[in-house]
Parts: structure tokens; sequence; C-alpha cells
């Protein structure tokens, strides 16, 4: 049986932690999470998420972009903003794939119609929104106990026990 939390639990990361991951490993740790999480979306959601090539594509930009920056000169410049814009729309790619597989989990499997990952979000703030929204669709596991009735079933149980 799945469980709302069972997403969260395997990914385990903080939405904190991958901006000041990100910031101190000067963007390449969003390279490990997508390639670290991909997997584990698809086998808990059972929808693809995003093929290898796409995680090898955005470490070649990003690899590619990086050796460019040394050069100073207009057409590598340019190339680099090429290879950036390019990136971007790679990671937009796999966060609304995400999305999609999450969203459609979250009704599908659990249940959960009132689960939403906001599009605008998702644009801005891509895997980081995804990673986000996953620790929020946890907080739909957790049972919501009313404390009058649970008072009133101890009070019960005391009387019969």
């Amino acid at each position: 049986m799945s469980h709302a939390s069972d997403l969260q639990k395997q990914i385990d990361t903080h939405t904190v932690h991958i901006v000041l991951l990100t910031m101190c490993t000067f963007g390449i740790y969003p390279l490990l999470y997508l390639y670290r999480n991909t997997k584990v979306i698809e086998n808990i959601t059972q929808y693809k998420v995003a093929s290898d090539g796409l995680v090898i594509g955005l470490a070649a930009c990003t690899g590619l972009s990086s050796v460019l920056l040394t050069e100073y000169n207009a057409a590598s410049s340019i190339l680099n903003l090429l290879i950036t814009v390019v990136s971007g729309i790679l990671y937009l790619v796999w966060s609304f794939s995400a999305r999609d597989a999450i969203q459609k989990y979250a009704h599908g499997t659990l249940n959960i119609d009132d689960f939403k990952i906001n599009i605008i979000w998702t644009l801005l703030f891509s895997f980081m929104y995804v990673n986000y929204s996953i620790n929020k669709l946890a907080e739909y596991s957790e049972p919501e106990v009313n404390s009058d009735e649970s008072h009133e079933n101890d009070e019960k149980m005391t009387l019969e026990g």
C-alpha cells in the first residue's frame, strides 16, 4: 500500500539544503539531485519522468559552460549564453515531467484530489519547487486528530476498562 510520505522518505532532502548546496557547488549539486532522484520518483509513482540522456545532457551543458567561461571573446560568450538557455530548458522539462508524475500519483494512487503543484512556481523554481511539493505531499499522510474526539475516546476506554 502506498503512502503519501513514501516519496519524501526516499528523497529525504529539505529544499533549503538544495538551495545551499546549489550555491556551494556552483550549480553542480542539481545534477546529482536529478540523477539520484529521477529513478526514485519513477519507481514510487510508476510514471516515467526523464531518460538518463536528459541528465547526461545537463551535465554536458554544465561542463561546456564552465569551459567556455575561461574564454573571453564574443563567440564563446554567445555560445555560453545559448548553452545556459538550453540547460534551463532541460531543467524545466525535468521539472514539469516530475510534476506531472507526482500529481498523477497523488490523484490516482493516493486519492488525494486537493494536491496541486503550481505551474508558475514550477516555472520559476523548477526542481527546487518539485522537491518542496514532494515534502508537502508527505503532510497528507499525517492523520489529523481532533483533540476533543481523542479525549472522548480516552474517557470511553477508561470507563469500559
